[in-house]
């Protein structure tokens, strides 16, 4: 977990049509944000949890914000 407080919001994403011969989905996801002089700051995240890719071809992801992630430099 990245953020120091917990909210009730979170994304869900649903994908179609996946290649099945994949095991799983990983999930990265870039955070913008500048200061009071419009200084931008961007972080990249990778998402920790594997998503796996079941025999059907759709998948659904929830994301709330409390996975552990890792940052990318």
């Amino acid at each position: 977990m990245h953020s120091n407080y917990s909210t009730d919001k979170s994304i869900e994403l649903t994908i179609d049509n996946i290649d099945t011969s994949y095991n799983y989905i990983n999930v990265y996801y870039s955070k913008y944000s500048s200061d009071k002089f419009s200084l931008t700051n961007t972080s990249i995240y990778k998402i920790l949890d594997k998503y796996p890719i079941l025999s059907s071809n759709s998948v659904k992801i929830r994301i709330t914000g409390n996975e552990n992630v890792e940052e990318i430099t």
